[in-house]
């Protein structure tokens, strides 16, 4: 570029840009067939070189933009030269690689990315291995240990973090709690309680969480909307209020004195509240979309309720109707917990409608080529390997963990234990006499049930079935 100068890209798709876009292809053919420090042409015969005027030059080169982007001013010779800062240069004395921002939400999913990057690829590794356990027919046991050993050999871990990991110390700190909120239709995975083999036959398997808590949260809070409450109310015990009154003194957050429980209060009901929020995430459905849910999460999380397939509805038909109706009065408490909701919703829709892949190599070209060096190179033994696997082996079967034999693949041992078909075990169970099935039968139910370890004796002279029970 003879001078620095914003570019934005060029628009459009008649004949006019596709010959742009050829041009363009051009000047990076010409520019590949130079050696660093071996041109000396001015801009003008640079020019010439390639067939274009310097408005051409300019379109070419803005054909190839999917977003407004700095140039700097450079001579031919220096195709190859870094951003730099002079005074920058002079003090750091190494190389740097400065560069003037444009799109804030691009260097952020940038820098989000790279600190993540060592997962990248993990994730359709894994899918694969899913699959491929799937296929195997192998039990389930069987499915985890090829998945776990594939995460095993694969995973990348940094030296810092394997540190962390063997010391016990934690990997993130955090002056704020978040807690997720599951705002999907009632139709929900829930968690099973621990003491299932002690509970009723109609008890309520499903364990507490903070929307059960919510419905059945004191009337002190009747008025609270269940973001209020999951971020403000939900399990406060006293050593955490104490904890956060130490931490926080000097903060600004809101802080409610009604946490003494009331006259005629139950104690288990006692009302304690957060000095600092926690965060709240949920599931933000697009309201483009997926009106319908996004109107009934907005409910949910903004209104107070007690019976999420009656109250939601508040007499209406739709959950949009409902919100329309009542999105004026909710303004205050959504500003509270999206202050900045249309600005992310404009920077996610905006960055789904980039390749940022490209847009990586505009912000950080010097860690993309050392990244594809690095991946060219290949991974090799460390010299600590011999440390870690003293046998030589070089990697870690989950089958120890999981009590599965040693040195017998997914294939062989689910043959063997699985070499019976479908017909001929039907055909055993219905040779069955009384006795005999009853005795299998109690079996299969207590290894269903119970987790504690089975024992079992079964006697009987010749011929009286032990063999088929």
């Amino acid at each position: 570029m003879s001078e620095t100068r914003i570019l934005q890209p060029l628009l459009g798709e008649d004949a006019s840009d596709r010959a742009h876009s050829e041009n363009f292809i051009r000047i990076k053919f010409v520019l590949s067939q130079f050696k660093a420090d071996s041109e000396s042409m001015t801009m003008e015969e640079f020019l010439k070189c390639v067939g274009l005027d310097q408005n051409g030059y300019i379109l070419a080169i803005r054909s190839s933009l999917k977003s407004p982007t700095v140039f700097i001013k450079r001579s031919v010779s220096e195709v190859r030269v870094n951003n730099y800062n002079t005074h920058c240069l002079q003090a750091w004395r190494a190389n740097m690689d400065i560069q003037f921002i444009l799109d804030v939400y691009a260097c952020a999913a940038y820098i989000t990315s790279y600190v993540a990057k060592s997962e990248r690829g993990m994730s359709e590794l894994l899918r694969t291995a899913c699959q491929e356990a799937r296929q195997g027919n192998v039990n389930l046991k069987q499915q985890v240990r090829i998945i776990g050993n594939k995460f095993l050999i694969n995973v990348e871990v940094s030296a810092q973090e394997a540190v962390y990991q063997l010391l016990q110390m934690p990997l993130k700190r955090s002056s704020r709690s978040v807690i997720f909120l599951n705002t999907s239709p009632p139709e929900r995975v829930c968690i099973l309680k621990s003491n299932l083999d002690l509970l009723p036959d109609d008890a309520d398997i499903a364990a507490s969480n903070v929307i059960t808590r919510y419905m059945s949260r004191p009337a002190k809070l009747e008025d609270v909307c269940f973001a209020d409450y999951a971020a403000l109310h939900d399990e406060v015990t006293t050593s955490q209020r104490s904890n956060e009154d130490r931490e926080h003194d000097d903060g600004d957050e809101e802080h409610n004195d009604d946490d003494v429980p009331g006259e005629g209060d139950d104690s288990s009901h006692s009302v304690k509240t957060r000095r600092v929020r926690k965060v709240i995430r949920f599931v933000n459905f697009s309201p483009v979309a997926d009106a319908e849910k996004s109107a009934r999460e907005k409910l949910m999380l903004y209104t107070h309720w007690r019976n999420e397939h009656v109250d939601l509805y508040g007499g209406f038909n739709t959950y949009l109707d409902h919100f329309e109706h009542v999105k004026d009065a909710l303004k205050d408490v959504m500003q509270t917990y999206e202050p900045y909701g249309d600005e992310v919703t404009s920077a996610e829709n905006s960055i789904s409608q980039l390749q940022l892949e490209e847009q990586w190599d505009l912000l950080a070209p010097g860690v993309i080529h050392s990244d594809m060096t690095e991946q060219d190179a290949g991974d090799r033994e460390s010299e600590f390997h011999a440390v870690l696997y003293p046998d030589g082996q070089g990697q870690h079967d989950l089958a120890i963990d999981l009590g599965l034999p040693q040195g017998i693949s997914s294939a062989e041992s689910s043959k063997s234990r699985y070499d019976m078909s479908d017909d001929e075990y039907f055909s055993l169970m219905q040779s069955l006499n009384c006795e005999q099935l009853e005795f299998v039968c109690d079996t299969i139910q207590c290894v269903k049930t119970s987790s504690q370890a089975l024992y079992r004796f079964l006697s009987g002279g010749a011929g009286t079935g032990k063999s088929s029970s």
